[in-house]
């Protein structure tokens, strides 16, 4: 399956932060099966991938880092979204 990786960084975050949540974004993708998703660095780009590539699917660090009409906008065009910061605690309980 495509999977689309968006993880903007936001302005004035220490880049430790921002690579953290990135790297999250990369290690959930994987456990997802997602081998080869694409990175994107910013909102048209997802767009952009959506639309014209048929991606349906995005990893995001989480809902609370990402702007909410990014959300909305995705939740409109019926993109499925995967919230690694979530997904991490359900796969450290099932092991």
């Amino acid at each position: 399956m495509k999977a689309v990786i968006y993880c903007p960084r936001n302005w004035n975050e220490p880049l430790q932060q921002w690579s953290a949540r990135r790297d999250l974004c990369r290690k959930i993708s994987r456990l997802l099966g997602f081998r080869d998703a694409v990175e994107a660095e910013d909102f048209a780009e997802v767009q952009r991938l959506c639309l014209r590539e048929g991606y349906q699917r995005v990893i995001v660090p989480g809902m609370m880092h990402i702007p909410p009409e990014a959300v909305l906008w995705l939740k409109t065009q019926r993109v499925r979204m995967h919230d690694a910061i979530s997904l991490a605690s359900h796969f450290a309980q099932t092991g």
